[in-house]
């Protein structure tokens, strides 16, 4: 059993304050986008961008207005905002600010759709999601403190994870002072622990064992503590979506990560899974969605193989 030593792992690269994006249309929900901006802000030391997008011709008279409520809510936090105003689509016209500006985080507002049961993000969230490139913070509920970070590592490979990880330690969890929680989901409950286990003591069987999983959040853990962040790792068993609900609850998490799926041909747009939709539709604190690596075919293959099997990938099943 092997375990990760300092020069298996990324050089520590300290960089300059987090960038982030917030799209603004003055509703309710966008205002709390707004108002979680200025908390990170405040954590963080992070730059603020407002962009107000007018996606018809009678918009544009409250441009001007809608910028001013966004310094007016940002001014609480002693944040000086850059604030853009354009015409168009609100999700392409973020994506193209991205692509033109460069930010390391979007942030947006989550509503409900109307008239739908329980709580189901509207398309223009979605197509966002799909769009722009870089981390999209989905904001629900603000929550004033960043203290601990909820990782889901379902579905992401050890490369994948290796860029994501830094991410969220270096950029999110070491300027705030924050925990990163790794939270793991196994369909099962291997015959060899016991089933009334909690996630901590489940955690810690499989770390202190030899398999797959217990090798890759070795690793995982390993990464979060090269960058001199506190972490847990617990592993729960069942249902993903329930488990990761529950685990979020039970740390009191003040943030949700989870991945997407990559590009794939010429539309070249990201997807969020069934379970990554299912947590960002039932999760009451805000979620982050990190666009991650491109899989291999080879290695999409292998992954349903191992499956198959009954052998848990490098990362177990998840959002």
């Amino acid at each position: 059993m092997s375990t990760p030593t300092p020069a298996d792992l990324p050089s520590v690269q300290r960089t300059s304050p987090l960038r982030l994006l917030v799209g603004f249309d003055g509703s309710r929900p966008a205002e709390r986008a707004v108002v979680q901006a200025g908390h990170l802000a405040a954590a963080l030391g992070a730059r603020v961008t407002v962009l107000c997008v007018a996606e018809s011709e009678g918009e544009e008279a409250d441009l001007p207005g809608r910028l001013a409520r966004a310094r007016a809510l940002l001014r609480t936090y002693h944040v000086a905002p850059v604030v853009l105003s354009r015409t168009g689509s609100a999700a392409a016209e973020l994506a193209a600010t991205v692509r033109e500006v460069g930010y390391d985080l979007v942030v947006i507002g989550g509503a409900p759709r109307r008239g739908e049961p329980g709580f189901r993000l509207p398309p223009t969230t979605w197509r966002i999601l799909k769009s722009v490139q870089p981390a999209v913070l989905v904001v629900k509920a603000e929550r004033p403190g960043l203290r601990r970070i909820l990782l889901s590592l379902g579905g992401l490979w050890t490369e994948e994870l290796e860029r994501a990880i830094p991410f969220v330690a270096d950029r999110l969890a070491a300027p705030a002072g924050a925990e990163i929680v790794l939270f793991s989901v196994v369909l099962a409950t291997p015959p060899m622990f016991a089933r009334d286990l909690d996630e901590g003591e489940r955690a810690k069987r499989i770390l202190e064992g030899g398999s797959a999983l217990g090798r890759h959040l070795r690793r995982c853990r390993r990464l979060v503590e090269h960058h001199g962040v506190p972490v847990q790792v617990r592993v729960a068993a069942g249902d993903v979506v329930g488990a990761v609900l529950r685990e979020v609850r039970s740390v009191d998490a003040d943030l949700v990560v989870v991945g997407s799926s990559p590009p794939r041909g010429p539309i070249g747009s990201h997807v969020v899974g069934d379970v990554g939709r299912e947590i960002l539709d039932a999760a009451d604190r805000p979620v982050l969605v990190l666009h991650t690596l491109a899989l291999r075919p080879w290695r999409q293959a292998w992954t349903r193989v191992r499956t198959l099997l009954g052998s848990p990938p490098l990362a177990s099943r998840g959002a």
